[in-house]
């Protein structure tokens, strides 16, 4: 169909998110990130993030150690100032990447998941 996206084959088209508690996950990422959801029937939700998305799955178990999602954002201190008052929790302080990389911090949403934050400056 022309009016749908080429998804260029080997990209991240979906991510899934371990949220045992779907309510309080989109709440978090709403007044964080500004996500829009979807709901598929009561055991999904599906959010929109920016040019991509994913879902929302209470099956899923929250692990420390597995994939940490990096999410973009325009600073990380005022970020990370956003995630507490959300009720998430920082891990690190803004952190500096070698070369011109921009800087990271890491944070845990309400549920326990392990992310990222990234900025350029």
């Amino acid at each position: 169909m022309s009016d749908e996206k080429s998804v260029k084959l080997g990209s991240v088209c979906h991510l899934e998110i371990p949220a045992p508690d779907l309510e309080k996950m989109q709440t978090f990422y709403g007044a964080v990130f500004g996500w829009e959801f979807t709901p598929m029937g009561d055991e999904y939700v599906l959010f929109s993030a920016g040019d991509g998305g994913g879902g929302f799955d209470p099956s899923l178990p929250v692990a420390d150690g597995g994939t940490v999602l990096i999410l973009a954002v325009d600073d990380i201190h005022a970020a990370l100032t956003k995630i507490e008052d959300a009720g998430g929790k920082g891990l690190t302080p803004k952190t500096e990447i070698s070369g011109d990389h921009g800087s990271c911090a890491y944070f845990r949403d309400p549920c326990g998941n392990k992310m990222g934050i990234w900025c350029r400056s």
